[in-house]
């Protein structure tokens, strides 16, 4: 099977192995409709059979041809991603979020990817339409935890600060904590964010992130995951909220609201700026400056955030199409794996002749990439940690793909219904509408910060070192 020339799979029978439990049957037996974020299926196929699971390392002791491939390991070198449906198993795909696995009448298995949820709801008609639905979507998820631990995380940022001020406006007088993790060279944040939760009257709590051994952390997480750790902030948000039971001496359970999912479903990504500012007829003009501007610049360091930005934009400006410009926003480009770039186009093209927007097809990818990268950080947490998580509900996001993009974003503008009720709640205290991304840097044993490339070779040195066992373990049965 080459599931880049086609989603029709040479199978007519699906088997389930590991304890996958699907949900969604579909009345005419057609199988189902993958569309929770929380949710993880893999899949290969052997003997006409389409093998599903939710776990890696299961379908690796059932697929005899399933080894590393090289070419994904160098993409989650380049960019640290690997976006399904590829994972870094040559032969063993991941079901991108929002897929139909169908069986069509010559039993004949197809996995359709539409790329939103299947259900269309209205479009937002106003700024009170925006904040009543997110308000609607609190007050279900809160009742259900109201004599529980409540805590909102929050950065400084916008996104955090919205969550947490109509969580409040909701429950004036329920108990409510605001947890945050301290970002080195962004103090006047963590200044910011004690004083939105002073003013929403809630409990503040600090995280100070000292030396946290990532290399634990990343082995950790591949024995138990058996994949990448692609989000580099998970260890910092498992410690974090170790960190926040231990201090308040929690022995029950604990609900998280965060504000993960609003820079991409609220159109506020600056890959949507990037993109906005894309024109194909002056991007010769923008290969020139690539001569001059400085190769290896790291996010992570403050001096270069704002050089780095820019390297990156004008990187992004001379692609010779605005597909070709977003996979490079993604840092991807490498020619030895150009025919899995090329499925990525293809799919991007489609899902812009689908929405005949050019944002909402990235809206629409960045849903593989949340899935893949974002959700890792809450699939290794305690089982008493719930996670609520607002913008990623797949009611507000269908309404949000009924929405036009006007409504959230413009180049001088991005989130707008966000940036509005912010300003209302907390007015004086934003003086834009900026974004500051969650970042996490860890030091190594010299005192110098890993860098990104770093920490991917180490991932990759854990993954292939747990790879070797489990081979010595299947021989030894």
């Amino acid at each position: 099977m080459d599931i880049l020339d086609t989603l029709s799979l040479q199978a007519n029978v699906i088997k389930f192995v590991g304890s996958i439990k699907p949900k969604k049957i579909l009345k005419d037996k057609q199988f189902f409709f993958h569309d929770n974020h929380k949710e993880k299926y893999y899949f290969f196929v052997k003997e006409n059979k389409l093998v599903l699971s939710d776990s890696i390392k299961t379908l690796l002791n059932r697929c005899n041809n399933a080894y590393l491939s090289e070419k994904m390991i160098e993409m989650y070198k380049d960019s640290g991603l690997i976006i399904p449906p590829f994972t870094f198993f040559k032969n063993i795909y991941r079901l991108p979020i929002f897929s139909k696995i169908l069986i069509n009448k010559k039993k004949t298995i197809k996995i359709i990817f539409y790329g939103s949820p299947i259900k269309k709801n209205k479009k937002f008609k106003d700024q009170n339409d925006f904040e009543k639905c997110l308000s609607s979507i609190l007050k279900n998820e809160i009742k259900k935890c109201l004599n529980a631990n409540l805590v909102v995380t929050v950065s400084g940022g916008m996104d955090s600060a919205y969550l947490l001020g109509l969580t409040r406006k909701l429950y004036p007088k329920i108990k409510l904590d605001a947890l945050c993790s301290e970002m080195k060279g962004l103090e006047n944040e963590t200044k910011k964010a004690k004083f939105i939760a002073k003013k929403t009257n809630s409990n503040f709590i600090s995280f100070k992130k000292e030396d946290i051994n990532v290399k634990f952390h990343i082995n950790n997480f591949i024995t138990k995951q058996s994949e990448f750790s692609y989000d580099n902030v998970t260890p910092t948000v498992r410690e974090m909220l170790r960190f926040y039971k231990n201090q308040k001496k929690i022995n029950s359970k604990i609900y998280v609201i965060e504000g993960q999912g609003a820079d991409t479903n609220l159109i506020g990504l600056p890959h949507n700026t990037a993109i906005q500012l894309y024109n194909s007829r002056v991007y010769k003009i923008y290969k020139i400056f690539q001569l001059i501007l400085p190769k290896d610049l790291s996010k992570y360091r403050l001096n270069n955030r704002i050089l780095y930005r820019f390297s990156k934009l004008i990187n992004i400006l001379s692609q010779n199409n605005w597909i070709n410009a977003f996979l490079k926003s993604l840092d991807m480009e490498k020619k030895n794996y150009s025919k899995e770039l090329m499925y990525y186009f293809k799919i991007i093209k489609n899902l812009e002749e689908k929405f005949k927007c050019k944002h909402k097809a990235i809206m629409s990818f960045f849903q593989l990439i949340l899935q893949s990268r974002e959700m890792q950080k809450y699939e290794t947490l305690d089982n008493d940690i719930k996670v609520i998580l607002p913008f990623m509900d797949n009611f507000f996001l269908s309404r949000c793909f009924s929405t036009k993009t006007e409504f959230f974003f413009n180049l001088k503008k991005r989130k707008i219904p966000l940036v509005k009720g912010v300003f209302k709640i907390f007015p004086h205290v934003f003086k834009s509408n900026r974004t500051i991304p969650f970042l996490s840097s860890y030091l190594n044993l010299n005192g110098n910060y890993y860098t990104d490339l770093e920490l991917r070779e180490m991932n990759i040195y854990y993954l292939k070192k747990q790879i070797k066992n489990w081979i010595k373990n299947e021989k030894r049965k």
